[in-house]
């Protein structure tokens, strides 16, 4: 007897044999898996707070004899049935009848949706889980640091917050790989569109991998897992390299050579643990160094990031040269070439002080063992700003390699910087200082911002990781206003897992008081409380602030019939001076609803995004730029599928490289008609 899903489909049976006289036999047979009778639902993947919606419930009846049946929604407290819950049918052999109940979401969360169909012959049930989500903006409190004592955090929730929708957890981090678990988590749920987006679901595979080899923590099963990802992500990024050389952020030429530079960079840490073709290597190699300038300066190729620099001294072709002698530095220490560049940064760093493109030149004089790096780490060092026992470096430019700006480049910059302190052996109560800092501007994902940043953290966190000492038995206690909620116990062998304390049971509007009482013992840990809530949309979404970038998103229709199709206009701009680049645009799909997909295919064939990406009810867009004074417009067809009357998703608008440069589209009321 083998159990089998019971999904209708078929199965492939194979079996092998040796008799005892060493003949070898083998048969393969289909196992077809057919149920004569059943029902399916065709739920939503997601409805909004007071969203209506008819469900269809269809029935199969593939026996031989008609059924009488009587088919049962089962009622729940997060929704209120807007007809009657059971409905009786007559269904004549190998026919197939449908029903609709009509519902109202009411509480938010994940909920089952069962229905019943109870028949004279069989019977059958089926449940569906739904997300229904807060009608309104969410807003987050996050609070992060190490436990070198005992620490109270006040978390406030407003008091019109919406009920249902109000969220407290504790997450503890013994040590810094389960730092870096989460963050490879984060960088997950991020866009995986172009070579960049792609690399932070392998990359941190990579350095996790390297982790647990060069602390003898690994295990097969373990290993197996991590190896299956960097291969297959690294299958997809050779797809991203263009004829000629070098790759381009959707594999169309001309090559971009700071991007190609970030590739050699993972490519070498990827090396460590895996094979790479060494033709990849080579080939991308001469690449480079066939765009470096006779006087050993790297200027942005075309379709960059960092296009239009004046001459070869400007603060852009210093960046680019930093970047990419680093990445040639980690992966080709030896390669004679490599000094000409070298020589090009010692003498037109002399009197820089932006921390950025120090850092990444004190890498690559670190990485090739060249004598000038200790003064350069040296000058690093003395860049860096000092505050409430954290250190960081601010960078002088307006935006990195890859157009972080803001919080995100502060946190790319000091990342960079101290992967070179610990790299060089030198300045490494620094260092510490400049890692508290991280941990404490981490977002609630595990990232920090953008991929750069986030992948620039989490190799300085790993090559902090020998560093990082715990006594055993070290204790924590999470309170919350003076209740005991857990207490947890840490030691050498558990210091790789994530714990994470949910206080949503004693969080309240107004005030709570979160307390984590630890013993002296603890200073390895870090910690991070989270708090999240959402308020109406009316009231939040009114501002005379100007946004950098802003989305505007029009319906031709507020009340369509079933079927038909609904247009949606949009209008995306970038309100800076100069370009923005790689914008990502996240549309949400209404309930009841199917995107016309022929109508995104023709937006990339236009030439007006880059790529596209579906995902249950929401559709990415990769615009690869945005300029100022150029909005773009465009439109797209959705087809109505069920009787519906909700409010659309948000949508929104966001820089790829500096995410808090974003904007959304005020959701709107939809009425789907028979």
């Amino acid at each position: 007897t083998i159990p089998l899903a019971d999904s209708i489909t078929q199965w492939r049976f194979s079996a092998s044999a040796v008799s005892p006289e060493g003949k070898m036999g083998a048969l393969t047979k289909h196992i077809p898996v057919f149920q004569p009778f059943f029902v399916d639902i065709d739920a939503p993947l997601a409805l909004t707070q007071n969203d209506e919606i008819s469900i269809p419930v269809t029935v199969f009846n593939y026996l031989k004899t008609e059924q009488s049946i009587k088919l049962k929604i089962k009622e729940a407290p997060w929704f209120t049935l807007l007809d009657k819950p059971e409905r009786l049918l007559v269904i004549g052999a190998g026919k197939v009848a449908g029903v609709r109940f009509q519902l109202k979401a009411l509480k938010p969360g994940v909920h089952p949706l069962l229905v019943e169909a109870h028949g004279s012959e069989l019977g059958d049930a089926v449940e569906r889980q739904i997300k229904v989500e807060p009608d309104g903006k969410e807003f987050e409190q996050t609070f992060s640091g190490r436990l070198t004592k005992s620490v109270a955090q006040e978390v406030l929730i407003p008091k019109n917050a919406i009920d249902g929708a109000i969220s407290l957890y504790v997450k503890m981090y013994p040590g810094p790989f389960s730092q870096v678990l989460e963050g490879l988590e984060g960088l997950l749920r991020m866009p995986s569109g172009c070579f960049e987006q792609t690399s932070s679901a392998t990359y941190p595979n990579v350095l996790v991998l390297q982790y647990l080899r060069s602390t003898g923590k690994n295990k097969p099963k373990i290993e197996a897992k991590a190896l299956k990802y960097i291969k297959l992500g690294y299958q997809r990024l050779l797809t991203f390299e263009v004829d000629g050389g070098g790759f381009e952020w959707f594999g169309k030429a001309p090559a971009n050579n700071i991007l190609t530079a970030y590739g050699v960079l993972e490519f070498a840490d990827m090396c460590r643990v895996t094979d790479v073709d060494s033709a990849v290597l080579s080939r991308t190699k001469e690449w480079l160094y066939g765009t470096r300038k006779s006087n050993g300066s790297f200027v942005a190729t075309s379709k960059g990031y960092r296009d239009g620099a004046i001459n070869d001294k400007s603060d852009d072709h210093l960046r680019t040269t930093a970047y990419i002698t680093w990445a040639l530095a980690e992966a080709f220490p030896n390669d004679w070439r490599l000094k000409k560049s070298l020589d090009y940064l010692a003498e037109n760093l002399k009197e820089s002080e932006d921390s950025y493109t120090l850092a990444m030149a004190a890498n690559a004089f670190v990485m090739a063992k060249d004598n000038r790096a200790r003064a350069f780490v040296d000058k690093l060092s003395k860049l860096a700003t000092e505050k409430d026992d954290q250190l960081f470096w601010q960078a002088k430019t307006s935006s990195g390699a890859f157009n972080s700006r803001g919080n995100t480049l502060t946190y790319e910059t000091t990342a960079i910087a101290i992967h070179a302190l610990i790299k060089s052996g030198q300045k490494l109560t620094k260092a510490n200082k400049a890692l508290a800092y991280l941990i404490a501007n981490k977002g609630s994902s595990g990232t920090w911002g953008s991929t750069q940043a986030t992948v620039h953290c989490l190799r300085a966190l790993l090559a902090s990781a020998t560093g990082a000492a715990m006594e055993e038995g070290a204790t924590v206690r999470v309170m919350a206003d003076g209740k005991e909620q857990s207490e947890l116990t840490f030691t050498k062998e558990n210091s790789d897992v994530l714990r994470i304390i949910d206080l949503k049971n004693s969080v309240k509007k107004g005030k709570t008081t979160v307390r984590l009482e630890t013993s002296a013992s603890a200073s390895a840990i870090a910690y991070q409380i989270v708090a999240s809530h959402y308020l109406p949309w009316p009231k939040e979404l009114m501002s005379d602030q100007p946004k950098a970038l802003t989305i505007d998103l029009e319906y031709d229709a507020r009340t369509i019939a079933a079927n038909d199709l609904l247009k949606a206009r949009a209008k995306v701009s970038y309100n800076r001076p100069g370009t923005s680049n790689m914008v990502i645009v996240d549309l949400g799909i209404p309930p009841g609803f199917a995107l016309e997909t022929k109508s995104i295919d023709d937006l990339v064939k236009k030439g007006i995004i880059a790529r596209w990406s579906l995902a249950g009810n929401r559709v990415t867009l990769y615009f690869s730029t945005i300029r100022n004074g150029n909005p773009i417009e465009f439109t797209y067809l959705m087809r109505a599928r069920n009787p519906v009357k909700a409010v659309t998703p948000p949508s929104w608008i966001y820089d790829y490289y500096e995410p808090e440069l974003k904007d959304l589209a005020e959701p709107v009321s939809i009425e789907v008609t028979e």
